[in-house]
């Protein structure tokens, strides 16, 4: 770069307005764009300017080309995560213990029948479970966060609707934990739901047809065994 213009340096020559702009504006936010090494190949550069009254300004420059690929690369897993959770009509659900935010995204908020704005914790969540299968969950979530079974979590319930509709969900989880002083400590739950009513049903239809058909094959034991043909037809019929 010795004797060279700095802009002759930016690989993208739409972004040296960028630059012009940083070097007036000392102090300011850094800003970052590709530049140009001596081989012709680029490396991400975050370029901050400093004041230096009536010499100008010192421009410092810092190669952050892992961290930016890093931040990429994060990008592109969080959108992995969430097409693959859409396409398999997932909701995604994060607790973090530490801070005590909790998200659910779109998808899971429908499934627990709560609206968009509305604000989620953990008793929220409990609270809309059938009470017959609260304490079985609220147990399932407490030995995962002790760390029983390495912290996975899995569980299928019910959900009840404030308007009284009922929906199965299957819920998936694990626990993250952090050893502070020779001790684990539970930081993050992350964890997805799906919804399983539709499945439920035809497990309930196909357990009712099984329990038809054994009454029917026990009645029809009988029929013969008394010798009674006629009702052996009509008990079929």
């Amino acid at each position: 770069a010795m004797g060279r213009q700095f802009l002759d340096l930016v690989a993208d020559p739409e972004d040296r307005d960028k630059v012009r702009v940083a070097f007036g504006s000392a102090g300011q936010t850094p800003v970052e764009m590709p530049l140009r090494l001596r081989d012709g190949s680029a490396f991400v550069a975050e370029i901050s300017t400093v004041s230096a009254g009536r010499a100008g300004s010192s421009v410092l420059i810092r190669d952050i080309t892992e961290r930016h690929n890093a931040e990429d690369a994060l990008r592109r897993a969080y959108e992995y995560r969430r097409l693959t959770l859409e396409s398999a009509e997932m909701g995604a659900w994060d607790y973090r213990f530490e801070s005590g935010e909790v998200y659910w995204d779109q998808r899971c908020r429908q499934m627990w029948g709560v609206q968009e704005g509305d604000q989620i914790s953990y008793d929220t969540a409990i609270d809309r479970i059938h009470p017959e299968d609260r304490t079985v969950v609220d147990a399932a979530v407490q030995r995962a966060i002790d760390g029983g079974g390495g912290g996975a979590y899995h569980q299928e319930f019910r959900v009840m609707w404030p308007d009284g509709t009922i929906r199965w969900v299957a819920s998936h989880g694990r626990v993250f934990f952090r050893n502070e002083s020779g001790r684990r400590r539970a930081v993050r739950f992350i964890g997805a739901n799906s919804d399983i009513t539709e499945r439920k049903r035809a497990e309930a239809a196909s357990r009712r047809n099984m329990e038809r058909l054994e009454i029917l094959a026990s009645t029809a034991a009988d029929l013969l065994q008394a010798g009674d043909p006629r009702g052996l037809v009509s008990s079929i019929c």
